[in-house]
């Protein structure tokens, strides 16, 4: 999701500090200059990055060449495998509303969320103009609604537009900021609204500045809208989903807060977190805290984190800091009720910003200096665990987390700007001027001693039933861990004799895809388990 400041918080894959296991720091893998702008990055479960932003005039990514219809720009989509070659590129041009005249007209996109197992993609950004007749939309009536559109479209795996929908108003441009999807295909869209009709059917009353979480079906198609509004300004700034069907969204406000029919105790202006209901858009809870949290990432489970920065003093409910720095940066944890469990500084920061989560031990990205930034890993409770610098960063608005099939294919991606040339470890990347970059940092699998015999788990695809085998090591311990970052199943090799094979009970735990992770005597397997 897009953030204003570049904080970056993330989580490590498979739980490296919970297990009797080396804890590791990940190592620059490539970085790459970007000939466009880089607004978001998505990752799926074989490590490949999904980014989403804009593009002007004559480029080349990888071997793809294109070219803008609109001089201020075109959307684009693109995907990069794991060792940052551009597997495909899409782009979005919008059309002049008249024949011979394109003034102001362009598209561009903001958020990406994807869908780790089919690799199929949602992208939420903004357009002024008509999509051409290529493209599986309807355009909204040019003459009733202003030229300033959000506009959202899925992608296929293959990068092929399988729909798009305009959400236009009469009055002042409603703005999506971010996007989240579910297991269902359903997307959830956050911002700030003003009314807006949708191409694809449907309708929200007009209002000012009105904070607004959108869910539209897997084809496009309205679900529901739920509004927030205070008397100065209201907007979300970024949303996630559980796999409970939670909707999670994080926003600011000026001026009271109305939101699920009541007034939001706290700070009369702040932040504002809330669980709705995916299904209906109710709001479950919200809760009102001080300003400075611009980033939010949610778990399987609903266990919430935040990142963002303050200076002086920062509270969150019970919890509160000092900054011994001028500004430094901070993440919190909330549990599904929206208390929370811990609030940490994670030191001087110019900038913060943006979240993900792959797992429950956190990664902050932070611009340190104005010429320095950091990816810094925390343990489960919040300490940190370990530092990797990257020079030269004018600011990270995006970070992804990509659980990988295999121990090797664990990644961390993430986007943003330089000026001139930047170095993220051996890997310089360069630009004349202001310039893109995407860069991909790779987990490497501790090495010890060998065992006899390998994990493995039957039946894969499972059912009711998951039988794991456990590798000979002595006290091997083994966790079945979600994509979204839960601990489901454990068996620890102190809990009692070696065994050699387990039996889980799965009927209960949500549909997807799992990964069974084993360590013994500092080896570490993992594979990959659908449930289905």
């Amino acid at each position: 999701m897009k953030r204003v400041l570049p904080l970056l918080l993330t989580a490590l894959c498979y739980l490296l500090w919970l297990l009797p296991a080396r804890a590791q720091a990940p190592q620059w893998q490539w970085a790459n200059a970007q000939s466009f702008v880089v607004n978001s990055v998505a990752t799926d479960a074989q490590g490949n990055a999904y980014v989403t932003g804009q593009f002007s005039g004559s480029i080349t990514v990888g071997r793809f060449s294109l070219t803008s219809s609109s001089a201020i720009g075109d959307l684009l989509v693109a995907k990069f495998g794991p060792t940052g070659r551009a597997e495909w590129v899409t782009p979005l041009a919008a059309q002049p509303f008249a024949t011979g005249s394109s003034t102001g007209i362009f598209a561009s996109g903001t958020d990406i969320s994807v869908n780790p197992v089919t690799g199929e993609s949602v992208v939420v950004g903004r357009m002024n103009g008509l999509f051409a007749s290529s493209v599986p939309g309807s355009n909204l009536p040019p003459d009733q609604y202003i030229t300033d559109k959000f506009v959202v479209l899925k992608l296929s795996a293959a990068g092929s537009i399988q729909w798009a929908v305009q959400g236009g108003s009469s009055n002042l441009p409603t703005t999506c900021n971010a996007i989240a999807t579910d297991a269902a295909g359903n997307s959830y869209l956050t911002g700030i609204s003003y009314g807006y009709r949708l191409s694809s059917g449907g309708s929200v009353a007009a209002g000012p500045r009105q904070l607004f979480v959108l869910s539209l079906n897997g084809a496009g198609a309205f679900r529901w809208n739920t509004l927030a509004s205070a008397p100065l300004s209201s907007m979300g700034i970024d949303i996630g989903t559980d796999a409970l069907h939670g909707v999670y969204m994080l926003g600011t406000y000026f001026g009271p807060l109305t939101i699920g029919g009541s007034t939001l105790p706290g700070p009369p202006s702040g932040t504002v977190l809330a669980r709705l209901d995916g299904t209906t858009g109710n709001v479950a809870w919200a809760r009102g805290d001080q300003s400075g949290a611009t980033a939010l990432a949610v778990d399987a489970a609903g266990h919430s984190y935040l990142a963002g920065g303050f200076s002086g003093t920062y509270a969150l409910g019970a919890a509160s800091l000092m900054a011994s720095a001028g500004r430094e940066g901070f993440v919190a944890h909330l549990d599904p009720a929206g208390t929370v469990a811990w609030l940490k500084s994670v030191g001087a920061a110019e900038a913060n910003g943006g979240a993900a989560l792959s797992d429950g031990a956190p990664v902050v990205w932070l611009k340190r200096s104005a010429s320095g930034g950091a990816v810094i890993g925390l343990k489960p409770g919040g300490a940190i665990s370990w530092e990797l610098a990257a020079s030269g960063i004018d600011g990270s608005k995006c970070l992804a987390t990509a659980p990988g099939l295999t121990p090797l294919q664990r990644r961390v991606v993430t986007g943003g700007t330089f000026t001139g040339a930047a170095t993220f470890g051996s890997y310089p990347v360069s630009a004349a001027g202001s310039g893109n970059f995407l860069a991909s940092m790779r987990f490497v699998q501790p090495i010890g001693p060998g065992n006899v015999v390998p994990l493995s788990v039957y039946p894969n695809p499972a059912q009711n039933l998951l039988t794991v085998r456990l590798p000979t090591a002595p006290g091997t311990s083994v966790q079945l861990v979600s994509l979204q970052g839960r601990v489901v199943r454990q068996h620890l090799g102190s809990d009692g004799p070696g065994v050699s094979e387990l039996v889980w009970n799965v009927a209960d735990l949500p549909r997807g895809l799992y990964t069974v992770r084993a360590v013994g005597s500092g080896q570490v397997q993992t594979l990959l388990v659908e449930l289905n």
